[in-house]
């Protein structure tokens, strides 16, 4: 089975802390940020400011693009592209120094996630290999919502800038398109609107490739699908509700997911529940009220409760079921259509309450889950909440606006990687590298559009001057990303690749109780914080611990 072949998760701290000596030598090691910038947040105290292309790769590098001996990389295949011809020494001004860099750590970028680097390229790229690629340029669409203040293209052209430098792209360079996305009613999605924005991206931008749509409370796969039909690459920054990898092969080689596919984080919520939560006394939840309670239940009755978006688009549960079946539970499950009013939230909560339900799997959007939690406030009902990464319930400030008698009972496991404050993330360096006089937002908002950035960059490095669909495809499945420090300190970052045939870059969760009272880590102006059993130590399927979690036995980070 493909999880098995994965190198599995620590099962405790230990396992983190051993990290500790090694962690401390790569920070210690790496370079400061260039002298005539600001003083540098923490990360950036390791991360280069030179912006050089890159003229020499490690010898374990193994590349279809490059010239080495073994190791991570593109692995040699058949049809692989010659080398290009060795890069000069000499230019017609006169004969030069070659300037070379070595990758940090072999990886084409600092960022642990980072695909492994390739070396500095000259030669001919083929000119207009794909639609939306010419011999310059490559065409990415950037569609955003109107739950921006404004045009937020400013701040991502700022991190396109930085792919550009630190990335090989082979004499082309990411032509950044935003546009406002049409129809902008996000609780109520609308296909055709969505279809004709696909179209937008096509027929008047010209793109190679798109970046993720804005919220449609899961029922972007409209947009997405319209896109493969016209052979774009799209990138994926949220959980759609048929984002199965299934289905994402279905429209090979076009849809390729930030996250993980709702049928990993599925099946992995049933097995942690199982293991950690079923055949225990509800002890997080109450106090317990009629009618269904007549007394403190002695032992946990799990429910789970589905959203449908309002065009009919549900997300399949039974990766989460069969897998609950291997502990002998058989959830009571309420479905009931997107909403954000504490109204029609109410009847759903009341079917939980009314069934006995003590512990609720919230298959949500967040914007719903506030509701539920609203709306069993008044009733009252104090179940115990499970949340996950389905629509962003795994965030900093998910639930800002509830009472902490719903939130001090929120826990869940995260596919999400840890939240880090601001100026310690990749993607505020990038942006700082990438264009100095933009001002990041004090919020992580472009994160999800660095992370797509990301894919997508690693995607074109890969697959070498011939860009297509295919060869992109191709690239990512054969491409090994190093992975330094997965699921451990200090990041606690975790494990991205698509060695495995799919595409979802994600695979592993972290642990997680939320603690409404703390500020945020991303937004301390905002209370509520997502805190980490371990500090955020990883699972993956199959890894999930038998244990009662230590949650809130430390302090929340």
């Amino acid at each position: 089975m493909a999880e098995a072949s994965r190198r599995r998760r620590p099962k405790g701290p230990g396992y983190a802390f051993s990290a500790g000596a090694t962690a401390t030598l790569l920070l210690l090691g790496l370079v400061a940020l260039n002298a005539s910038q600001p003083p540098p947040p923490t990360v950036a105290e390791f991360a280069p400011a030179a912006l050089d292309q890159i003229k020499k790769a490690p010898d374990r590098q193994t590349s279809d693009v490059g010239d080495a001996k073994s190791g991570t990389g593109i692995k040699k295949g058949p049809g692989a592209s010659p080398p290009p011809p060795p890069v000069p020494t000499a230019t017609p001004s006169g004969p030069q120094v070659p300037r070379t860099h070595d990758c940090p750590g072999g990886r084409q970028i600092e960022d642990p996630q980072s695909p492994p680097c390739v070396p500095g390229w000259q030669g001919d790229n083929g000119g207009a290999t794909a639609f939306g690629v010419t011999r310059d340029e490559i065409r990415v669409a950037a569609p955003y919502g109107t739950a921006f203040t404004g045009d937020p293209t400013p701040q991502w052209q700022a991190l396109v800038n930085f792919f550009n430098q630190r990335f090989e792209f082979y004499g082309r360079k990411i032509i950044l398109k935003g546009y406002l996305a049409t129809g902008d009613n996000f609780a109520y999605p609308d296909p055709s609107q969505m279809i004709k924005d696909a179209t937008k991206v096509a027929d008047e931008l010209k793109a190679f490739a798109s970046l993720g749509y804005p919220d449609r409370k899961g029922a972007e796969h409209t947009y997405y699908d319209e896109l493969a039909r016209r052979k774009v690459i799209s990138v994926i920054g949220r959980e759609t509700a048929l984002g199965t990898d299934a289905y994402f092969a279905k429209h090979a080689p076009y849809q390729w997911n930030r996250g993980a596919a709702i049928d990993v984080q599925f099946k992995s919520f049933g097995q942690f529940v199982c293991r950690e939560w079923a055949g225990r006394a509800p002890k997080y939840g109450g106090p317990w009220s009629p009618p269904a309670f007549t007394g403190t239940p002695a032992m946990r009755k799990i429910g789970i409760l589905v959203n449908q978006a309002t065009d009919g688009t549900e997300p399949d549960i039974k990766p989460m079921t069969d897998n609950l079946k291997v502990c002998g539970v058989k959830p009571f499950i309420v479905r009931a259509v997107e909403s954000q009013s504490q109204t029609d939230a109410s009847n759903p909560v009341a079917q939980l309450a009314n069934e006995g339900v003590t512990t609720v799997i919230c298959v949500c959007d967040v914007g719903s889950s506030r509701a539920y939690l609203n709306a069993a406030s008044t009733q009252p009902y104090h179940p115990e909440w499970l949340m996950g990464s389905y629509i962003n319930n795994d965030v900093d400030n998910a639930f800002s606006t509830n009472s902490t008698d719903q939130t001090d009972n929120v826990f869940g496991i995260s596919f999400l990687d840890k939240f880090l404050p601001i100026q310690d993330t990749w993607w505020y360096l990038a942006m700082r590298q990438g264009d100095p006089s933009v001002e990041p937002p004090k919020n992580a908002g472009p994160i999800a559009t660095y992370g797509n950035l990301l894919l997508l960059a690693s995607g074109v490095q890969m697959a070498g001057p011939k860009l297509t669909p295919q060869t992109f495809a191709d690239a990512l499945h054969r491409t090994t990303f190093p992975n330094p420090g997965a699921g451990r300190a200090p990041f606690f970052q975790g494990r991205v690749g698509f060695e495995d045939g799919g595409y979802s870059w994600h695979h592993d969760a972290s642990t997680f109780w939320y603690d409404g009272r703390q500020p945020g880590t991303d937004d301390a102006t905002t209370p509520g914080r997502v805190c980490h059993v371990r500090h955020g130590v990883r699972y993956e399927y199959g890894d999930w611990p038998k244990e009662d979690p230590p949650y809130k036995a430390t302090p929340c980070n």
